[in-house]
C-alpha cells in the first residue's frame, strides 16, 4: 500500500471517531464514539410503547428530542446523534428538555436532570440528583425522575419530580471560591407558604411562570393544576379533572390546562371577567389526554394528544390545531395524514415555523402544509 494511501485512512477513521461526541465529565466515563445517522434509529432494543417525548431547539439552531428509552438525539439538520448512558447521560429515559437563559441544557430523566453545555462539548454532562426529605420520607439514594423543568424571571430554576418540587440555591464552595447549584425540595415542610389543602405536588409534569409572575405547576397525582403567587399555594381541577398534563400561556395571557381525560381548558385570567372556557363538546378531543401545546405565529394552538389507552390499534387522538378566530378545530391522524402514531408527546415549533412531532413507537416527523397528499415527513426509521 502507497504511504498515501495508508495517511488518508488514517485521517478517515480518525475523523469518523472524533465527530459528534459528548463525554460525561467522569474518570470512569470512556470515549464513546458515535455514528451520525439521517434518521431517529433505536438502537437500545426498546418496544413499540417507547416514544419520543420531549423536545427543544437550541440557540444554535440545533433540535433535540427525548426518549423514553433511547436516550438523547440532536440533530443538526442534516443527521441525527444519539447519547446513552454511556455518553455521560443519567438514563436513557429523557422526559423533558429546557435551554436557560445562558444558553445550557437541562434535561430531566429517571435519574436526576442532566445538564449540558454546548459551548463546553468536552465537558459533556452534569448530573444533579434531586434528593431530599419529601412529606416526611426519606428518598435519598433513590431515583427520584424528573418531568418538568423551568428557569423563572428571577433566574431561579424549579424542578418538578415524582416527589415534589425542587428550586435552585446558587452557593459558594469554601473550598474553590466558586458558585455552584443545588436544587432543595421547596414547598415540603415550608411553613411560610399559605397551603390550606396541604398539597404535596408530586408528579409534576409542566411548570411555567404566567405574565403576572405567578408560577403554575401541572400535577399528575391528582392535585390539578396548582398557582403559587409567593405567598399561597392554591389548585383547581380544570373540566373537573384532577390530572394535569400540559400547560401553556398563549400570547393573549390566556392560560390552558391538557388534562388527562378531558381535552383542555382556557382560562382568561387577566380580563374583567376571568372566566373559563370548556371545550367539552369536541368528539373525541374532549375525551383525549393533552400531552403537549404550542401556539403558532398566528395565533392557532397546536395540540398533541392521546386517546383511551394509547392503543397503537386506536385510530384516535393524533395531532390537532385550533383556530381561535374560526373556533374550528382540524385533527391530524396516521391514516388521513402519514402522522407516525396518534399518540403524540411532544410538539415543537421551531424558529423557522417548522413543526415537528413526537409520538408512540419512537416515532418522530415534520409538517409539511404545502404537501398535497400526505402532511408529515417521517424522520424515524
Amino acid at each position: 500500500m502507497k504511504r498515501t494511501q495508508l495517511i488518508y485512512i488514517l485521517l478517515t477513521l480518525i475523523s469518523v471517531s472524533c465527530g459528534a461526541q459528548v463525554q460525561a465529565d467522569s474518570p470512569k466515563t470512556e470515549t464513546v464514539r458515535t455514528i451520525a445517522q439521517p434518521k431517529l434509529v433505536r438502537s437500545q432494543g426498546t418496544d413499540e410503547y417507547a416514544n419520543v417525548h420531549c423536545s427543544l431547539e437550541d440557540k444554535n439552531g440545533n433540535l433535540w428530542f427525548g426518549t423514553t428509552g433511547e436516550g438523547l438525539y440532536k440533530y443538526d439538520g442534516k443527521e441525527f446523534t444519539n447519547f446513552l448512558v454511556k455518553d455521560g447521560l443519567s438514563s436513557n429515559h429523557v422526559w423533558c428538555a429546557y435551554e436557560d437563559n445562558t444558553g445550557k441544557l437541562w434535561f430531566g430523566t429517571d435519574d436526576g436532570v442532566c445538564c449540558y453545555d454546548p459551548a463546553s462539548p468536552s465537558k459533556g454532562f452534569t448530573t444533579y440528583r434531586l434528593e431530599g426529605k419529601i412529606s416526611a420520607v426519606d428518598y435519598k439514594h433513590q431515583k427520584n425522575p424528573v418531568h418538568a423543568i423551568y428557569q423563572d424571571k428571577s433566574g431561579q430554576f424549579w424542578f418538578g419530580t415524582d416527589h415534589g418540587v425542587f428550586k435552585s440555591v446558587l452557593q459558594t464552595n469554601k473550598e474553590s471560591s466558586e458558585n455552584e447549584w443545588s436544587f432543595v425540595p421547596f414547598f415540603s415542610g415550608n411553613n411560610l407558604i399559605v397551603n390550606p389543602k396541604n398539597l404535596h405536588l408530586r408528579g409534576i409534569s409542566a411548570i411555567i411562570q404566567d405574565q403576572s409572575g405567578k408560577m403554575w405547576f401541572a400535577s399528575w397525582n391528582n392535585e390539578g393544576a396548582c398557582s403559587f403567587d409567593g405567598k399561597a399555594l392554591t389548585n383547581f381541577e380544570p373540566n373537573g379533572d384532577n390530572m394535569v398534563y400540559s400547560l401553556l400561556e398563549d400570547k393573549a395571557g390566556n392560560l390552558w390546562f391538557g388534562t388527562r381525560e378531558h381535552g383542555v381548558c382556557r382560562y382568561d385570567g387577566i380580563g374583567p371577567q376571568k372566566s373559563y372556557t370548556n371545550f367539552a363538546d369536541i368528539a373525541t378531543f374532549s375525551t383525549s389526554s393533552i400531552a403537549s401545546m404550542v401556539e403558532d405565529k398566528n395565533g392557532q394552538i397546536w395540540f398533541g394528544t392521546e386517546f383511551g389507552s394509547g392503543s397503537l390499534e386506536d385510530k384516535k387522538g393524533g395531532v390537532w390545531r385550533y383556530d381561535p378566530k374560526s373556533n374550528a378545530f382540524t385533527n391530524f391522524t396516521v391514516a388521513g395524514d402519514g402522522l407516525t402514531n396518534n399518540s403524540v408527546f411532544t410538539v415543537l415549533k421551531t424558529r423557522s415555523d417548522d413543526f415537528w412531532f413526537g409520538t408512540r413507537n419512537m416515532g418522530l416527523c415534520k409538517f409539511d402544509p404545502a404537501a398535497k397528499g400526505k402532511k408529515f415527513v417521517v424522520f424515524s426509521e
